[in-house]
C-alpha cells in the first residue's frame, strides 16, 4: 500500500466512477485500475462494487473509506508541521463549525486566516457537533467550535463562551401575558416547537427535562432555527431559543421574550481539538486565530474565563 494508491481510493470513491477520477487525476484507467487491484490485495478485501453507472463502495470499503482520509490528512499535517513562518505557511487546514456559528464567524474567520495565512487554505466543514466530534478524533477536521461538548479523553476542550436559551412566543397584542421569568416545569403549559435531537439546544432542554421530571407538549419538531422563528410568528407554538440569536434575525420584534430558571438552560461553546493527533503548525496558528476572534460578541453571549478547560 502507497500513498498514492489511497489518495486514488478517495478520489474514486468521491467521484464514484474510473473514468472520472482518471480524468481529475490525469491517469490512465488501467494504471488506476492496477492500483486499486494491488490496493486491494494488500487489503485482502474487495473496495468497489461495479453498478451501470459507475461504482459504489463495497461495506468493506465503506469502512476503510474515513481511514483513508484521515490518512491523507495526517500527511498534509505532516508536510504543514515542517513549514517556516507563520506568515509563510502553506498547506490546508479544515475547521468544523456548527451551522449557526457558520452563519456568523465564517466570513471574519476565513477574512483573518487570509490576511494571516495568504499561501495557506483553509476549509469550513459545517455539522451539528457530534458529527463534527467523529470527525476531529478520525482526523478529517483539526479544529472545531462545538455545542455543549462533554468530558471526552479523546478531545482537548477550552471553553469559551456560554449563551442562554430563553421562551419566546408570538408578540401579539391579544395574547395572553406571560411573566418576564418562568420556573422551567412551567414549560409543560406551553405547545412547544423545538428542534430533534441531537441539536445542541434540544439535548440541553432534555437533560433539564429528565432533571425536573418535567413532561413537555412538543407538537413540532423542525431541523433549522429560522423554521421554527417562523413557525412561532405564525403563532403555532413558542419555542425555546439562544437569545443572542434574536439580535441576528428579522423576528425580533416579533416576539415576546421570557427567561427561564430553575433550571436555567445555558449553551456553552467550545473550542476544541484531537487530544491524541499532533497538530499542524498551521492548525496551531488557526487556533490561535480563533481564540483571537471575538466570538461571543459575534453570537450575543457570555465570554467565559479562558482558564476554563475540560
Amino acid at each position: 500500500m502507497d500513498f498514492d494508491q489511497l489518495r486514488h481510493f478517495v478520489r474514486i470513491a468521491e467521484l464514484g466512477s474510473f473514468s472520472r477520477a482518471e480524468a481529475a487525476l490525469d491517469i490512465s484507467q488501467p494504471s488506476l485500475s492496477r492500483q486499486m487491484r494491488l490496493l486491494e490485495e494488500s487489503l485482502q478485501t474487495k473496495l468497489f462494487a461495479r453498478t451501470g453507472r459507475g461504482v459504489n463502495l463495497t461495506p468493506a470499503g465503506a469502512v476503510f473509506f474515513p481511514h483513508a482520509l484521515a490518512i491523507l490528512e495526517g500527511i498534509s499535517r505532516a508536510k504543514s508541521a515542517l513549514a517556516g513562518p507563520s506568515n509563510s505557511l502553506t498547506g490546508r487546514i479544515v475547521v468544523g463549525l456548527p451551522p449557526r456559528i457558520a452563519r456568523m464567524l465564517t466570513g471574519p474567520l476565513v477574512d483573518a486566516f487570509r490576511h494571516r495565512f495568504p499561501q495557506a487554505s483553509i476549509v469550513i466543514a459545517e455539522g451539528l457537533s457530534p458529527i463534527l466530534i467523529e470527525d476531529l478524533k478520525l482526523g478529517r477536521i483539526e479544529v472545531a467550535l462545538l455545542f455543549n461538548a462533554t468530558i471526552d479523553n479523546q478531545l482537548s476542550l477550552e471553553g469559551i463562551c456560554e449563551e442562554e436559551l430563553v421562551l419566546i412566543g408570538p408578540a401579539q397584542p391579544k395574547s395572553p401575558k406571560i411573566p418576564a421569568r418562568i420556573r422551567f416545569n412551567t414549560l409543560s403549559e406551553f405547545p412547544l416547537i423545538l428542534p430533534p435531537m441531537p441539536n445542541s439546544v434540544r439535548a440541553a432542554i432534555e437533560t433539564a427535562r429528565q432533571r425536573t421530571t418535567t413532561n413537555l407538549n412538543v407538537v413540532v419538531e423542525v431541523n433549522t432555527m429560522h423554521a421554527i422563528l417562523e413557525l412561532v410568528e405564525r403563532q403555532i407554538g413558542f419555542s425555546i431559543v439562544p437569545k443572542g440569536m434574536l439580535a441576528e434575525t428579522r423576528f425580533a420584534k416579533s416576539f415576546t421574550v421570557t427567561d427561564i430558571r430553575s433550571p436555567k438552560l445555558l449553551n456553552t461553546v467550545s473550542l476544541a481539538t484531537a487530544a491524541r493527533l499532533p497538530m499542524t503548525k498551521l492548525g496551531l496558528e488557526t487556533h490561535a486565530l480563533l481564540r483571537k476572534l471575538d466570538i461571543p460578541k459575534l453570537l450575543g453571549a457570555r465570554t467565559l474565563d479562558r482558564g476554563y478547560h475540560r
